[in-house]
């Protein structure tokens, strides 16, 4: 009988292998500038569900996709201009590509592009969510008129009436398109379009206007000669460049603010491998491991283990810090969005990261984490695989590390070569 495991490996150069694993996975009270972390799931806290609403888990959100490409040519004009009072949307990378155009008190405007999001359906609609931020709970709901897709670009108003909204509360806006004879509510998911999400706001007491409200947490712009991060509305724009079997690769992803934020407001009292776990259940996991698969084929990795080793090698180009860097800092085990958009990782960050990648449906790989003095990595079955191995509950696992590029399935640094190693297993 087939088992599936879950190795997660945690190992960097041999230079920056002491003490790779954190030694506390909450963050202390004496950390200085800790990021606050709520240790409760503040789902637990909102009011009640509107039983007339939609549930947030009924509704077809994601967390992570891939960024397109920026289409060619310049923006077309804008068809209804701005009445004033709203909040816009001129980050560069929405231009030339469907996306909210402004928004209000009153309601949004959305550019919807002939092309962007591709859909099947010549009849289109929008449905739109106010959520309390993040993702929390729906507090009202609107659709637009049927709109026929057209060969240029449309601007589509949907109304909403925020007077009964709640007051001094992050709020945020969630469009999907549909196509035109569809409700949220029975659509399969694979007919619709995650389009975006605005950054978070809020309607204080006594004013009729909404206004920014960004966490003092969301990290800014930052680039390295493997890494880019770019804050957009809704956001954060990724940019991870690599090479396999000799041949170089430029992967763009959007990983979305208010998923982010959910992520970092998890309560950290849990084992590590249950980091993974959590990660498979929520859908993060197979959302970056589909990206990373279909992108491991265009790069011409035709067999399984060649797409492996992209996912691998993507992994291993992510920021990495050893533990003398982020000690006092960040030094608590973290969550897979975390993972992509903090920088300042550990090992055992990266590990958890790659193991529930390899553990998710479009991988569908028998994994585990490994755990040898100091460090984490991942390990991987497979009887054709080569390398240095560990051998749990009737398997042998290929060590895999996570932390700094160069390094093969298989490969182990020399400091963890005959130590003995805990495994993990989820």
């Amino acid at each position: 009988m087939k088992r599936r495991h879950l190795l997660g490996a945690c190992a960097g150069a041999t230079s920056l292998l002491g003490g790779c694993v954190s030694r506390v996975q909450v963050p202390t009270e004496d950390d200085p500038g800790r990021r606050q972390s709520n240790p409760v799931d503040r789902g637990d806290l909102v009011r009640p569900q509107d039983d007339s609403l939609r549930r947030v888990q009924d509704l077809p959100l994601v967390s992570l996709k891939r960024a397109p490409t920026t289409p060619d040519g310049a923006p077309q004009p804008a068809e209804s201009p701005s009445d004033g009072g709203e909040l816009t949307v001129t980050d560069e990378y929405w231009r030339n590509r469907t996306h909210v155009k402004s928004y209000s008190i009153d309601g949004l405007d959305v550019e919807v592009y002939p092309d962007q999001p591709v859909g099947d359906s010549e009849v289109g609609k929008l449905y739109v969510a106010l959520m309390e931020y993040p993702r929390q709970q729906v507090i009202a709901e609107a659709t637009s008129e049927r709109f026929q897709r057209s060969q240029r670009r449309q601007s589509i108003t949907v109304d909403f009436d925020l007077s009964t909204a709640p007051r001094n509360e992050r709020l945020q806006y969630v469009v999907f398109l549909l196509p035109g004879d569809a409700d949220i509510a029975e659509v399969d998911p694979d007919q619709t379009e995650f389009v975006m999400e605005t950054d978070p706001f809020v309607v204080y007491s006594g004013e009729e206007r909404i206004r920014r409200a960004p966490s003092q947490e969301e990290p800014g712009e930052s680039s390295g000669s493997r890494y880019g991060r770019t804050p957009i509305e809704g956001a954060y724009l990724l940019t991870v460049t690599g090479r396999t079997a000799g041949r170089d690769w430029e992967l763009n992803l959007l990983a979305f603010k208010s998923a982010h934020e959910r992520s970092w407001r998890r309560s950290r009292g849990r084992a590590r491998d249950e980091y993974v776990t959590v990660e498979l259940v929520n859908g993060t996991a197979n959302e970056l491991a589909t990206i990373l698969y279909e992108e491991a084929e265009s790069n011409d990795a035709t067999s399984e283990n060649a797409k492996v080793e992209f996912a691998v090698d993507f992994v291993q180009s992510l920021p990495y810090a050893p533990d003398s860097v982020t000690a006092g800092f960040d030094d608590y085990t973290k969550f897979m969005l975390e993972t992509l958009v903090d920088l300042q990782n550990d090992c055992e960050d990266t590990a958890i990261l790659l193991a529930a990648v390899l553990e998710a449906p479009a991988f569908n790989k028998d994994a585990v984490l490994i755990q040898p003095p100091g460090h984490m990595g991942v390990g991987i079955w497979g009887p054709e695989l080569e390398g240095y191995k560990y051998h749990h509950q009737g398997r042998t696992y290929a060590y895999i590390e996570t932390t700094n590029p160069g390094w093969s399935i298989g490969d182990v640094p020399d400091a963890y070569q005959g130590e003995r190693a805990e495994i993990h297993q989820v």
